[in-house]
């Protein structure tokens, strides 16, 4: 764990130019900030630390009087840091805005696909009525036919029974006339 107590130079405006320079993606990047003087950089090493104790810390900046430049040390790296989160935020937001562009145009093309599957279906509809109906007439029609035509054949059948019926009669006639 780290012991060291700050007693450097950082002050309230430690680090030199602006502190809002680049999008901070880890602790590492943070750490190596030129923004950030050796002193701000040993705090935040400190409060980094998993086995950081924070009432030993302030027992030991309590103890050696250095509450106020700690506290100035601080407000620079938490106002770095914001910059860091703000900056990153807000490139993060201009590509969530454009890709929810995006997704305005794919949703405009989606609307005009689902109206066209629409429209699509309704000519589907009106199309298989337009054969189905027929169909349904022609198998109908087919059904009936085939009905006729087996009435048909059974007629013809009958027709055909009863002439040879008529030929077997008169042909008996004959016979019993001759005998």
């Amino acid at each position: 764990m780290a012991t060291t107590i700050p007693t450097g130079r950082g002050g309230a405006g430690g680090g030199s130019g602006d502190v809002c320079t680049s999008p901070a993606s880890d602790m590492t990047s943070i750490l190596l900030d030129p923004a950030l003087d050796d002193c701000q950089q040993r705090i935040l090493r400190d409060f980094a630390d998993e086995k950081f104790d924070e009432r030993t810390y302030m027992e030991k900046v309590m103890g050696s009087g250095g509450a106020s430049e700690l506290l100035d040390n601080l407000t620079v790296i938490i106002q770095n840091i914001s910059c860091k989160i703000h900056s990153h935020v807000g490139s993060q937001h201009s590509q969530i805005l454009s890709q929810a562009e995006r997704i305005r145009d794919i949703d405009k093309h989606l609307e005009n696909v689902k109206r066209r599957v629409v429209d699509l279906s309704h000519i589907f509809k009106v199309s298989k009525q337009r054969v189905i109906k027929p169909y349904k007439e022609l198998k109908h029609k087919v059904a009936q036919l085939e009905f006729l035509q087996i009435a048909n054949r059974l007629s013809v059948q009958t027709l055909r029974v009863v002439t040879k019926s008529h030929k077997l009669r008169s042909q008996l006639r004959v016979m019993e006339e001759a005998s």
